[in-house]
């Protein structure tokens, strides 16, 4: 996990913390969607629920509500939510470069969120594995618009996002597109022939 376990703070620690985290941010008077709503918004508190600190109990909701909340009252947040964002990237001096990152990791760490609640089932995968499966590289071109490199040939078969970590672009896609349901759209043999190209060590 990304974070320390819980047993590393003392049990009054522990609830101390807690309670600041969720009292402070999820009032009892908003609704479940919007309690859902500003979770989701929270990277921070999305990357403590995806690791176990939290469960859909601790903001007052349940795996219905939050079901409920997707697919009735948060249908237009699914684009910001769970489709990964096309994002310029900024040059020398704050001016725009010419490309931009495909960013995965914000709608990855959101998908193992709700995975974790079990209630992935009420997100619509679709938009997010057509934007992910047109960035396996599998010929010399790169993906429109990303990051380009002096030797495309090294990442055929990976995926190229974000642009400066193949493996970790690869691992998100990989990832989110396994809990759509959707990696049988992989070029399969050409992903693994891709991470091996890269794979240094001994396992």
């Amino acid at each position: 996990g990304i974070l320390p376990d819980q047993a590393l703070f003392t049990s009054n620690h522990w609830v101390a913390l807690r309670k600041r985290l969720v009292d402070e941010e999820f009032s009892s008077n908003r609704t479940p969607a919007e309690r859902l709503d500003h979770l989701l918004g929270s990277r921070d508190m999305v990357l403590f629920c995806a690791n176990g600190w939290f469960s859909p109990e601790d903001f007052g909701l349940t795996p219905e509500s939050i079901r409920h909340a997707l697919r009735f009252d948060l249908l237009g947040s699914h684009g910001r939510w769970f489709v990964p964002e096309v994002v310029p990237v900024s040059g020398d001096h704050g001016k725009t470069s010419e490309y931009s990152v495909l960013a995965t990791d914000w709608v990855f760490e959101r998908i193992l969120c709700l995975k974790r609640f079990g209630c992935l089932d009420a997100v619509d995968g679709s938009a997010a594995i057509e934007a992910i499966i047109q960035h396996q590289v599998l010929s010399d071109r790169l993906p429109e618009g990303r990051r380009r490199v002096p030797f495309p040939k090294l990442l055929y078969g990976l995926f190229h996002t974000f642009g400066m970590d193949p493996i970790r672009d690869t691992y998100h896609a990989l990832v989110i597109l396994e809990c759509f349901g959707a990696l049988d759209r992989v070029n399969r043999e050409a992903c693994i022939q891709g991470i091996l190209r890269f794979h240094h060590g001994r396992g």
